[in-house]
């Protein structure tokens, strides 16, 4: 399920606030900008905001009205804003860094006192930039905030994680920093938190906004990188800067040095209701074996630090035997290794027989599966599928099942259909189930549908079979993808045995159905650039 809708306030258009731009003592400053309080006499505090390249401070006015209304109605905060003019690359902290020394300089120069506390925020790659900066500076600010933006892996994974109090925000339709990245933060900030992160919920929180795009964190145009990124909004500018303001009010009143009671349960809530949204992605990572949650075994020992089989492909498995009968259960286990690598026996296998179908019997089979992710994913910026774009997997093949079954088994019967193409079919199922009924909705309505071709093939040499990918065709002027898989299969009674009864198949990743379903069919016909 989604999470609830969120509503936005009506204390929203009540307030209205003094902008200034601050003086210009160099060419470069003439577009810094700080938002005075509302009120003065309650609680004071500075909020810093680092923008996205090609976006100018004053696009960000309205978000930062909405916080500070937030923080003044929730919470008796009287919060001074600053938005640094940057006109260079946001993701690099030597370009930070004297903006937001400037920056702060001009709150304090606008009445911030210099006591108080001072929260750091920043907008899609210009997280990388501020994130590289509060690592370099862990006492600069009492907390930062991502928005469109997200913990780098390199920080999730670490033995040390950052000791920062860090709130993610992503947008449902946010087609830059996509939601299935946040997930991925969810994952391992919220259900399996580790080292700083286990601190609380209010601490780290990951929320999601339903229906709020990239671009929403700002106003006006888009850039051109994030014009031709971002997905269609469903929600309106105002509405989007409301919700995104109360998951910063309270994340900043939860982290004060005198944290506010009240913050901790919204914050706390806001988290839990955004795992329902979260749930089905997630799921979707669990069944793959993402290598994001953890690194795959391979050779080292089975332990909890890194995963050992692919659940999909065990049940890929129990689709390419297809036989079900009441006395018959399978016990398939996956094991993670190169497709490459065959020594020592990383092969699949049938363990035992169940020949007659009058007992009761258990089936034990072994498979091995591999994940391949696009190159662009090693890059952590949101804009590459976090999925892997296929599985290589070795599976038996139909011939074998039916004959551990006692079932007649004709090699050119059992094993010439395209076996791949029914599996790849039943993931697609599997992610149109387990996605929320909005998303089910939306992918229905605007999205490229993925549709299975026959599969190629069957290639003899193994090592060919490996280097030929999944393919995702794509004629120009299609409103479909069509996937074909390499296979590659041999009779049982081929003269070589390692080899003999073998089905190979590249499978689509239930967790890359998902994420098409979420994020990437809707580009053609629900983006910005569509519109």
């Amino acid at each position: 399920m989604p999470a609830p809708p969120h509503r936005v306030p009506t204390w929203l258009p009540l307030l209205a606030l003094a902008a200034v731009i601050v003086p210009a003592l160099a060419a470069h400053d003439v577009d810094d900008l700080v938002l005075l309080p509302p009120q003065t006499g309650s609680a004071p505090i500075g909020v810093v905001l680092v923008s996205a390249n090609g976006i100018a401070p004053s696009a960000y006015k309205g978000l930062a009205i909405a916080a500070q209304t937030a923080l003044l109605a929730s919470y008796n905060l009287s919060a001074w804003v600053g938005i640094p003019a940057l006109t260079q690359n946001t993701s690099d902290p030597a370009i930070v860094a004297p903006g937001l020394a400037r920056i702060q300089g001009a709150l304090q120069a606008a009445g911030l006192p210099a006591s108080a506390p001072v929260v750091a925020a920043a907008h899609s790659n210009g997280g990388v930039g501020l994130q590289q900066y509060t690592a370099q500076h862990p006492s600069a600010f009492v907390a930062q905030i991502l928005l469109g933006a997200f913990v780098s892996r390199s920080q999730l994974n670490t033995s040390q994680p950052i000791a920062l109090p860090t709130l993610t925000v992503g947008g449902e339709l946010d087609g830059v920093a996509r939601i299935t990245r946040i997930a991925e933060s969810y994952y391992h900030e919220i259900l399996h938190a580790r080292g700083n992160f286990t601190r609380g919920l209010s601490v780290f929180p990951v929320t999601v906004i339903l229906g709020m795009s990239h671009m929403q964190f700002a106003s006006g145009p888009a850039p051109p990188l994030i014009a031709q990124y971002d997905l269609k909004p469903e929600i309106d500018d105002d509405t989007a800067h409301a919700l995104a303001a109360q998951d910063i009010a309270a994340f900043i009143a939860a982290n004060l040095p005198k944290p506010d009671s009240a913050a901790i349960a919204n914050i706390t809530a806001r988290v839990a209701a955004s795992g329902a949204f979260f749930s089905p992605l997630i799921s979707g990572f669990e069944m793959e074996a993402s290598y994001h949650l953890k690194p795959p075994c391979y050779d080292d020992p089975p332990s909890d630090k890194c995963l050992i089989g692919c659940p999909w492909n065990a049940i890929a498995q129990v689709l390419m035997g297809n036989v079900s009968r009441p006395t018959l259960t399978y016990n398939v286990t996956d094991g993670l290794h190169p497709a490459a690598q065959v020594i020592p026996d990383y092969l699949p296998h049938v363990k035992n027989k169940c020949l007659d179908a009058a007992v009761p019997c258990v089936l034990q089979m072994i498979t091995v599966s591999q994940n391949i992710y696009e190159d662009g994913d090693a890059l952590d910026n949101g804009l590459s599928p976090v999925s892997a774009s296929e599985i290589r997997a070795k599976l038996k093949s139909r011939q074998v099942v039916y004959e551990s079954t006692g079932l007649p088994a004709d090699f050119n019967e059992t094993d010439v259909a395209p076996l791949c193409a029914d599996i790849n079919a039943a993931a697609m199922r599997w992610a149109i189930n387990a996605s929320g009924p909005a998303t089910r909705a939306r992918y229905l309505q605007h999205g490229e549908f993925y549709v299975m071709g026959d599969d190629l093939g069957p290639y003899i040499d193994g090592g060919l079979w490996i280097i030929l990918p999944l393919v995702y065709e794509q004629p120009k002027g299609a409103q479909q993808v069509t996937l074909r898989s390499p296979t590659l299969r041999t009779k049982s009674s081929l003269p070589l045995p390692p080899a003999a009864g073998m089905h190979y198949c590249k499978l689509l990743s239930p967790s890359r159905a998902l994420e098409w379903m979420y994020v990437d069919s809707l580009r053609l016909h629900n983006s910005l650039r569509s519109q």
